[in-house]
């Protein structure tokens, strides 16, 4: 039987193996280790890496190995499950056929609180936020040289390589380019991140460069970026004042909630006029 998943993952080595569970008679996968090298098939090697350049390689290996995957899927070494598991995320995967999808992130505030109001009624929620730790891509999105490999090649506002942030130039592509397609969260499938960093090659030299960097600019750059910056104005005003910040955050999340309740309804309702044209 061919499989139809190919497990892309970035690990420390006292993880490695917690990833056999990938292993599957339906799925594959390949680990990159960036603390050292290890003997194994299916790993590649990636010191001095930080998150989207990481992912980047692991792209190219999935690329040279040219299994007829119908779906691949990048994760972390500290995604935990706190409802469903691999297994049953696959399931709905291969029920819905998205193009591309991501299991409820639940380490998101927002999108958490609309989880427990609204988000249970619906079996897939229209995309609005996919952390790149648990991503799940179509083989039809995953060749498509306009949206990968990531880039990397530009800087954030204070003139610094951005090497994370290239996840939502990546999302802005692809909702670009197949805005009708099916791309959803599974809300059957919750999980969370044990670690923010920890997971990533935060000892690289590219890491400790960009770090400092940063400190460096944003010191010099700050009072520039409040004025520049309509968003960055209203999180120092928030710092300063605890009774806009509480209301900022109450009519904030209530509109979020009420977008996101809306765009759900037609997505769904979108999602069931496809069903219905296929059955006829």
């Amino acid at each position: 039987m061919k499989k139809q998943f190919l497990y892309l993952v970035q690990s420390r080595l006292d993880r490695l193996e917690y990833h056999k569970v990938l292993e599957s008679e339906n799925s594959d996968y390949i680990v990159g280790t960036f603390e050292k090298k290890i003997d194994l098939p299916n790993a590649i090697y990636i010191p001095n890496t930080v998150w989207e350049q990481g992912r980047n390689a692991l792209y190219e290996e999935a690329l040279r190995i040219s299994g007829d995957y119908e779906y691949f899927i990048f994760l972390d070494d500290d995604v935990l499950f706190k409802k469903g598991s691999f297994r049953e995320f696959e399931k709905e995967v291969l029920e819905g056929k998205p193009d591309f999808c991501i299991p409820l992130y639940y380490s998101n505030i927002l999108i958490r609180r609309y989880y427990k109001i609204f988000g249970h009624y619906f079996k897939y929620s229209k995309l609005i936020y996919a952390d790149s730790m648990f991503i799940c891509i179509s083989k039809t999105l995953f060749y498509d040289k306009r949206l990968l490999p990531y880039s990397i090649d530009y800087k954030n506002i204070v003139g610094i390589p951005d090497y994370n942030s290239s996840k939502f130039f990546w999302m802005n592509l692809y909702e670009y380019f197949y805005a009708t397609s099916s791309i959803h969260t599974i809300n059957a499938v919750i999980v969370k991140n044990a670690n923010n960093l920890t997971s990533y090659n935060s000892d690289s030299k590219t890491f400790k460069k960009m770090r400092e960097a940063v400190r460096q600019k944003t010191n010099k750059y700050k009072n520039i970026q409040a004025k520049q910056m309509p968003s960055l104005y209203i999180y120092d005003m928030m710092r300063k004042n605890k009774i806009y910040a509480r209301l900022f955050w109450y009519f904030g999340s209530t509109i979020f909630l009420v977008y996101h309740l809306y765009k759900d309804l037609t997505y769904n309702k979108r999602l069931n006029n496809k069903r219905n044209i296929r059955r006829k």
